[in-house]
């Protein structure tokens, strides 16, 4: 059973750097993340990736506008990514199975969904 389980391929994650202005969170770099929970139904990023994005951010005049990952089913927050919602306090984006969806989590116990945008900067 562990070795079916070691096959599966890991939960993806990164941090999103851009800039937050008014309701609008401009993502303008995608700084990929280590899983270090190795598991595919799991994450946490790794402390040497959140430095190395703050440092990117920090360098850019930017700020850590997001939190991205994929889920192996839909696209709804976890019951571990409510947990992450309250100490990272950011847009998170979540990938699954049927799409992509975007939530935040409001007066630190509503999740509300996000509207996402893709905007090309060249018609910007």
């Amino acid at each position: 059973m562990k070795l079916a389980e070691e096959a599966k391929p890991i939960e993806s994650c990164a941090i999103l750097i851009g800039v937050v202005r008014g309701d609008v969170v401009k993502v303008v770099e995608i700084c990929p993340a280590k899983n270090v929970d190795k598991s595919p139904t799991s994450f946490s990023v790794s402390p040497d990736d959140i430095y190395r994005a703050y440092r990117v951010a920090e360098e850019k005049d930017m700020e850590i506008v997001g939190i991205f990952h994929f889920h192996p089913a839909e696209p709804l927050p976890s019951g571990k990514d409510l947990d992450g919602m309250k100490k990272w306090p950011v847009v998170w984006l979540i990938m699954g199975l049927s799409g992509m969806r975007a939530f935040k989590l409001v007066n630190n116990h509503e999740v509300v969904e996000v509207e996402l945008s893709v905007v090309n900067e060249l018609d910007a």
